[in-house]
């Protein structure tokens, strides 16, 4: 195995909450389908300068920063939450919904789930789309434009609700526990995190592949993502992470560590 390698594929990596013991805590998320990764540093350098003509005399290197970047095609509820610093929520939640519904029985609509007591509103449409008149509880058998609820089955006048009208529901429902809700909010944001990751490399010389593995001591993802809502592409969501430097034993200010195996794949 020689030092000259090329670095081919994207970076598969596991995202856990950062520990101060060094090996992380819990795992938010792994990545084995990002479209892009990439590890940059940087810093300043200040050069002094003097003597007749300002000439160069020595320079202080400072400000030093690192990053880690990657894009993802798909889309990671666990991922996207991690961005808004607020845990995904597995479970039953309120939920809001829009039917249009075409009357079959006179008088009689049947909604897809029960709504929520106090939400539900409903229109009469006319032509495709133009909102007409609204329904109001009432007495349907003897008012027009009223209604009456029993779970998901809704009793409107039938002349108001003839076979062929269409009505547009907007409501609010329970939905089933297997729901996973992100909240995105302006008083919460992302902690520190562990990035641990695999790669390959080319040995220029030998022409063999061999593992290379990352280790980012301790990361925060930069807030802020855009979703695009499009029938001609799909999302994509960079991720950018601000590295954060951690002593380690030689009382060197560690970014990441870099390691290539010597065992060829």
């Amino acid at each position: 195995m020689s030092n000259q390698f090329v670095f081919k594929e994207v970076i598969n990596y596991t995202v856990q909450t950062y520990s101060a013991t060094g090996f992380g805590g819990a795992v938010q998320f792994f990545v084995d389908y990002a479209k892009d990764s990439a590890v940059s540093t940087k810093s300043e350098r200040l050069n002094i300068k003097g003597g007749q003509g300002n000439y160069s005399l020595a320079s202080i290197d400072h400000s030093a920063d690192a990053t880690f970047k990657a894009t993802l095609p798909i889309l990671d509820t666990s991922a996207l939450a991690s961005m808004t610093g607020k845990a995904l929520v597995t479970g039953a939640t309120s939920i809001p919904k829009k039917e249009i519904i075409t009357i079959t029985v006179a008088g009689t609509m049947t909604l897809a789930s029960p709504p929520t007591t106090g939400s539900l509103k409903i229109y009469k449409i006319l032509n495709e789309r133009d909102i007409s008149t609204e329904q109001t509880v009432g007495v349907p058998g003897t008012t027009v434009d009223t209604y009456t609820i029993s779970s998901a089955t809704v009793t409107l006048h039938t002349t108001t609700a003839a076979i062929g009208t269409k009505f547009l529901a907007v409501y609010n429902y329970t939905s089933t526990a297997l729901a996973r809700k992100m909240t995105v909010t302006a008083n919460n944001f992302p902690g520190f995190v562990r990035i641990t990751g695999d790669a390959l490399a080319l040995d220029q010389i030998d022409g063999l592949t061999y593992p290379v593995k990352f280790e980012i001591k301790k990361a925060k993802v930069k807030p802020g993502f855009e979703w695009t809502f499009a029938s001609d592409k799909a999302t994509e969501i960079p991720f950018e992470y601000d590295l954060f430097p951690v002593v380690n034993a030689s009382g060197d200010m560690v970014f990441f560590e870099t390691t290539v195996l010597g065992e060829s794949i």
